[in-house]
């Protein structure tokens, strides 16, 4: 409906956990991005639900940790943060130093 998909959606029928997947090769720019997708998300499955009162949380999963600027911003929007690293940092080549 609002034209972003939803990487992961969990949910039990009566609550839901809307996850934003962004991986290694994300840059801090598609991090806070990510961060007000899931806010995005949180408003987007509830009103789907509505009148339906639902229990809504969003989750930003990242590869690397989030900037201490975006990291206070997702807290105070109520985002939750995980890192979890699958992918090997990207490694620069000599060329591109």
């Amino acid at each position: 409906m609002s034209g972003d998909r939803i990487d992961v959606l969990f949910t039990d029928g009566a609550s839901f956990v809307a996850v934003e997947v962004k991986s290694t090769l994300s840059t801090d720019d598609d991090l806070q991005r990510g961060v007000y997708q899931c806010v995005k998300y949180r408003a987007v499955v509830a009103a789907q639900e509505s009148p339906v009162s639902v229990a809504v949380r969003t989750m930003l999963l990242t590869e690397r940790d989030l900037p201490d600027d975006l990291k206070t911003r997702a807290r105070e929007l109520g985002v939750l943060l995980k890192v979890h690293a699958i992918n090997s940092p990207r490694s620069r080549s000599p060329s591109s130093v």
